[in-house]
């Protein structure tokens, strides 16, 4: 059975004019500026990044009932684009046009590795050679590395990401947060992240009661700062968790291996092994050693499904010191064996295609 194709269409010029003939507030300290915003759109990019940080930047020409943003959509030859839900996004052109931009995104999403080319690497770096600040959203900063065009610079990127990320370019600074604006490199791990992104963005170039205000035309209960981390809403989705647990999970979240002890985790928390096993039984219903294998499983996962390595070379890169027993508890945790979740990862990507 054929999946289903959807197809919409952004119409911005449209937008445009309804900002113009109804404002809701016009910010006083607003002068006569306008930024020229390009989003280039990569096979299999996510939506949701996408309409987030689109929508958010259109709110705000729609709030000060001007043309604040300018946005226009790339893809790489100017055709119509299938994204990760198999929406169909048409884009107002294609990469061949030099149009100057202040702002250059990519948006990408399940393998930015493989779906690249290296036309949209050599647009990038004609951007960013003429002064453009350039932006990742989701998986976008990998192929800002890719590029070449992270040195010395500070970026993020979906937690899906991080291991192929950090494995392929160990050199970069990746943090865990949500976003991350640092200096002319913007980057959001995705998500409604770039909603958060698109607020910041906002309330640099235009001061905050603007960004105050499209926050509240969007129904955005609070903005979110530049430096929470993705795992904030995990380690704080329960008031009543201890700060033996957050300070437990944000050390875990932090690693760049997992392979660490039970005990070891305990002396970096602070206390015994035993009362890191008593708090942890209580608030997370699980010891620490099996909420690290957990992690484990997961990490390896996300490696299984978003990289070529081999499954010891996964076993090994996750902290298992034995293939059988990593093999056994990854079938036991996800109900599939690695090679499994790998060839159904393969044949949902192809069918969106």
């Amino acid at each position: 059975m054929t999946s289903p194709t959807y197809v919409l269409i952004i119409d911005i010029c449209d937008r445009k004019s309804a900002a113009i003939e109804t404002p809701l507030k016009v910010e006083p300290d607003i002068d006569d500026r306008k930024y020229t915003i390009g989003l280039l759109l990569v096979e299999r990019f996510p939506l949701l990044a996408l309409s987030a940080l689109s929508v958010a930047l259109d709110g705000a020409n729609y709030c000060s009932g001007r043309i604040l943003y300018d946005i226009t959509i790339f893809t790489r030859d100017g055709a119509a684009l299938l994204s990760s839900c198999g929406t169909l996004i048409q884009p107002n052109k294609s990469i061949t046009s030099r149009k100057p931009l202040d702002v250059l995104f990519v948006c990408s999403g399940l393998d930015p590795a493989a779906t690249c080319s290296p036309e949209v690497l050599a647009y990038l770096r004609h951007h960013a050679r003429h002064g453009a600040i350039l932006g990742g959203l989701s998986s976008g900063a990998y192929i800002l590395a890719q590029a070449g065009l992270l040195e010395d610079r500070r970026v993020t990127i979906h937690r899906d990401h991080t291991a192929k990320f950090t494995a392929a370019f160990p050199d970069v600074t990746l943090s865990n947060t949500f976003i991350e604006i640092d200096n002319d490199r913007l980057t959001s791990s995705g998500g409604v992240a770039s909603l958060d992104l698109a607020i910041h963005m906002i309330t640099r170039d235009f001061g905050p009661a603007l960004a105050t205000e499209v926050s509240h035309h969007f129904q955005l209960g609070r903005i979110r700062s530049q430096s929470e981390g993705q795992e904030s809403m995990e380690l704080y989705s329960q008031t009543n968790r201890s700060w033996v647990v957050v300070d437990a999970l944000r050390y875990l979240r932090a690693l760049k291996s997992l392979a660490i002890s039970p005990s070891e985790l305990a002396e970096q928390v602070g206390i015994s092994q035993r009362q890191l096993t008593r708090v942890f039984q209580n608030e997370l219903g699980m010891t620490p050693k099996r909420y690290i294998t957990e992690l484990r499983l997961i990490h390896a996962r996300e490696l299984v499904r978003t990289t070529t390595m081999t499954i010891a070379d996964i076993a090994t890169s996750s902290g298992f010191s034995s293939h059988s027993s990593f093999y056994k508890s990854y079938q036991d945790f996800f109900g599939k064996s690695p090679a499994m979740n790998r060839a159904v990862n393969f044949q949902i990507r192809e069918a969106r295609t």
